[in-house]
C-alpha cells in the first residue's frame, strides 16, 4: 500500500518540477545551480572514498541488531534487522550522503542537528560539511554501531545522544527556558518517526531553534499520505517563506527577504 502510494505520488509530482531556467527566485536558482543539481561540486575524492569505505564497512557486518523503532517503522524490515539490510534499505544511500555533504557545505553550516542517526552514514556525510553535528538516536544498538563507525574513521565533530526525539526537544526547551538565548542550528535534519502529527509537532518545536538563515530538511515527505499532509502543513506555516520539494525530501527556509514560494525540483 505505501509503495503504491509513493509511485502514484511521484507520477503526480513529476510534471510539477522546474528546470533551472524556469526558476525565478534568485535564491532558489542559485541553490539549484550550485548545490542541488551539479555533480561536479560533489565531495572531493578523499571524502567520497571515506563515504564508500564507511558504507562497505557496514555492509560487511554479518550480524543483526535489535531495533527499537519509535516511529512509523520500516516498510521492509522487522524488529531484528541485519546490519546489511539497514544499510541497503534504511540508511543514507551514496547519492543522499553526497547531497547532505553538499548542503552542509553550501550553507557553511557551523552547527547541525540531526534527529535520527540510524547507523551513522547520514551523520558522517553532514560531519564532512558542518563544523559540528549533534545527532539523536532512539535505538541504543543503532547508536552503538554508529559510534563505532565514527570512532573507526576518527570523526571527532559529532556528538551522538541516545534518546527519543521527544527527549531531545524537551532538553532543548529546558535549555531555552534556563537561558536568555536558545540553542540555534544552521541546519536541522529530521529523519525518522514518519508520522503526520509527530512530524508537525517536532517541526513546531524545532522552530525555536532556528534563525533566519537556517535550513530544515525533512526526509521521506512522500513516505505515506500522512507524511505528505504534514509536509503540506509545514509549507503553509507562517514562518516558512521558501520550500523546495525534491520528492524524497523537502527543504524549508525562513528568509525574511523572500516572498512565500513553493518549488518542485528534480535532482
Amino acid at each position: 500500500m505505501v509503495r503504491g502510494y509513493r509511485i502514484l505520488a511521484y507520477l503526480k509530482w513529476l510534471p510539477k518540477t522546474f528546470h533551472l531556467h524556469g526558476i525565478h527566485s534568485p535564491f532558489v536558482y542559485q541553490l539549484q545551480r550550485d548545490c542541488l543539481h551539479v555533480q561536479d561540486k560533489n565531495p572531493s575524492k578523499a571524502v567520497i572514498a571515506l563515504f564508500n569505505q564507511a558504507r562497505l564497512f557496514l555492509l560487511r557486518q554479518k550480524t543483526s541488531i535489535a531495533v527499537c523503532d519509535f516511529g512509523a517503522g520500516s516498510i521492509k524490515l522487522g524488529e531484528q534487522r541485519s546490519i546489511r539490510s539497514i544499510v541497503r534499505h534504511v540508511s543514507a544511500s551514496p547519492s543522499r550522503m553526497r547531497l547532505l555533504y553538499r548542503l552542509s557545505s553550501y550553507f557553511e553550516v557551523i552547527h547541525a542537528l540531526e534527529l535520527g542517526t540510524s547507523v551513522g552514514l547520514g551523520t558522517l556525510a553532514l560531519s564532512q560539511g558542518a563544523k559540528q553535528v549533534t545527532t539523536w538516536e532512539g535505538c541504543p544498538e543503532s547508536a552503538t554501531l554508529a559510534q563505532s563507525l565514527f570512532k573507526k574513521y576518527q570523526i571527532s565533530n559529532v556528538e551522538l545522544v541516545v534518546g527519543s526525539f521527544r527527549a531531545c526537544l524537551q532538553e532543548l526547551d529546558q535549555r531555552r527556558q534556563e537561558s536568555e538565548t536558545s540553542p540555534c542550528y544552521d541546519l536541522l535534519y529530521l529523519d525518522g518517526h514518519h508520522e503526520e502529527q509527530a512530524t508537525k509537532d517536532y517541526f513546531d518545536k524545532l522552530l525555536f531553534h532556528t534563525h533566519p538563515q537556517s535550513v530544515v530538511i525533512l526526509d521521506d515527505i512522500y513516505w505515506s499520505p500522512g507524511m505528505t499532509r504534514a509536509w503540506r502543513a509545514i509549507q503553509q506555516h507562517p514562518q516558512v517563506t521558501v520550500s523546495v520539494d525534491c520528492f524524497f525530501f523537502g527543504l524549508v527556509f525562513f528568509k525574511k527577504d523572500q516572498a512565500k514560494e513553493y518549488f518542485h525540483i528534480r535532482i
